[in-house]
This record gives structure tokens, sequence and C-alpha cells, in this order.
């Protein structure tokens, strides 16, 4: 599991884009109730790839 500043790292996203795909529910992380920290897997890699192909498909387009 990674933490949103490591999985932002680690895929060249920030983490203010994603915080909005959680905020629109398009990469939901599992979120720790105590902290409010957002914890991502390696499913959630393949999901923020999908959405980074998709984005450029869209702005070809």
């Amino acid at each position: 599991m990674y933490k949103i500043g490591e999985f932002s790292k680690i895929n060249k996203i920030s983490q203010r884009m994603l915080r909005y795909y959680d905020e629109k529910a398009l990469l939901t992380p599992k979120k720790d109730e105590a902290n409010g920290y957002r914890y991502y897997t390696s499913d959630d890699m393949k999901t923020v790839n999908r959405i980074k192909q998709l984005r450029k498909y869209q702005e070809k387009g």
C-alpha cells in the first residue's frame, strides 16, 4: 500500500489530481478513518494509468 505522496511520485501525477479523482469517484483509495490518510494499491496503479491514457485521447480529439 502507498500513501498519496509516494503514489503521486511513482505515477507522476499530482496529489491534487489524485484528490480530484477521489472526489469524482474515478479513483477511490482506501481511507484510514483514524488519520484520514489515503492508501493506494497496485490495482489503483492500473486504474490511474487507464485514466492517464484516456486523458491523452481526449486531448488529441
